[in-house]
Order: structure tokens, then sequence, then C-alpha cells
């Protein structure tokens, strides 16, 4: 007879937080499918944008294997491409997600969305926010360019 001891499967340390959040996102999203007023709706977005731009940096730094980013980045990118919130979200995300994906893997993964977002029939103050020095110096060192005009 064969006697196997149970071992329950070691998740990784950041899996709590990592699933947290993404149930959070969840949670949001499911709320914004039932019949709300433009005002709910309005707050469950400040509040899933609130959600990315306090928690995610710190998670991204902490998730140390390609499984982690690879759980999380989806949720990112849907965020980007959001009319109602994409631009604060590259304009704050873009550096802790460039420098986790590195030169070549944000320019293939960020920058077509970069610039979808930054043609829109409406520009916002956010809009403007994304043609500072800052933001484009961030661009330059991020996306590894050599030549940039």
């Amino acid at each position: 007879m064969i006697c196997f001891s149970f071992r329950p499967f070691p998740f990784p340390f950041y899996f709590e937080e990592l699933y947290r959040i993404i149930h959070q996102f969840e949670q949001f999203d499911q709320q914004l499918l039932l019949n709300l007023t433009p005002y709910q709706q309005k707050q469950i977005h400040d509040n899933k944008l609130y959600l990315l731009l306090t928690q995610v940096p710190s998670l991204l730094l902490s998730l140390h294997t390609q499984q982690g980013h690879e759980l999380l980045m989806p949720y990112i990118f849907h965020a980007f491409r959001q009319p109602i919130y994409g631009v604060r979200c590259i304009y704050s995300l873009f550096n802790p997600i460039a420098v986790v994906l590195g030169p070549d893997e944000s320019r293939r993964q960020l920058l077509s969305l970069i610039q979808s977002a930054l043609n829109p029939d409406r520009t916002t103050v956010y809009h403007w926010r994304c043609f500072t020095r800052r933001f484009i110096t961030q661009l330059i060192a991020r996306f590894n360019l050599t030549k940039f005009l």
C-alpha cells in the first residue's frame, strides 16, 4: 500500500495580494453590468482607478515571476483602453509597468496602446499631461529610444 503524505501546494508569497486585487477588479466589472445611474458608474470607475493607482505599482514590484505578471497585465492593459480613465492610468502606471517589462516587451505591448489612447476624438487635461517633459523622458528611457523625433 502506498501512502502519500498530503502537502498543500505552496502558493507564492504575493498570491494573496494578487488574488485580492484581481477579485476587486472583477467585482467592479460585475457592478458595471448592473443598471446603474451615471453617478454610480462614475463612482465605480473612480474606485477602480484608485485601486489601480494605489495598489498595482507596489504589487508589480513584488511580483518576481513571469506568471504573476501574466495574471495582472491583462487587467492593466484593459484599464489603459478605457475611455474614461485610460489616459490617467497610462500617465501614472507607464513607468512602473515598463520597468517590469523591459524595453523590448514594453515597446511590443504598450506602444500601440499609448498611441491609440493619445489620438482621441476629444482631449482632456490628462491627454496634455502625457506631453510633459517628464512623461516623454519616461517614454524615451523605457522604450530605449536613441532617436525620439
